[in-house]
């Protein structure tokens, strides 16, 4: 899995591309995690306009990233998801644990 990063501010600004599920979920959440721990300060947001389904296994991968960021008051949050994702979000009752904005520009702890 190729994750694009981006560093704006005191944020990273990840954009995986794909899907996110059982097969590569692990990959994923140990590419995020390496990101956490050597950016002690940095915040993160993922861009999701490149992904075209995520998972249960997703779903815990974004979990896990939400927990730890929130135990050393880092801002965590979701962008520009497709449809589908956004759905899957609502569906799961995720978008009432994670912030979601609808695009890069309306996450205002990038703008901190």
């Amino acid at each position: 899995m190729e994750i694009e990063k981006e560093k704006v501010k005191n944020a990273w600004v990840l954009s995986p591309q794909g899907k996110i599920e059982h097969e590569n979920a692990p990959v994923f959440q140990r590419l995020v995690t390496e990101i956490i721990e050597q950016e002690k300060d940095s915040s993160i947001l993922i861009d999701l306009s490149d992904i075209e389904f995520i998972s249960s296994a997703g779903l815990r991968v974004f979990l896990i990233i939400a927990k730890t960021l929130q135990k050393d008051q880092r801002a965590f949050g979701l962008c520009k998801m497709n449809q589908l994702v956004e759905e899957i979000f609502e569906v799961s009752g995720f978008n009432q644990i994670i912030k979601v904005y609808p695009s890069r520009d309306e996450a205002e702890f990038l703008n901190a």
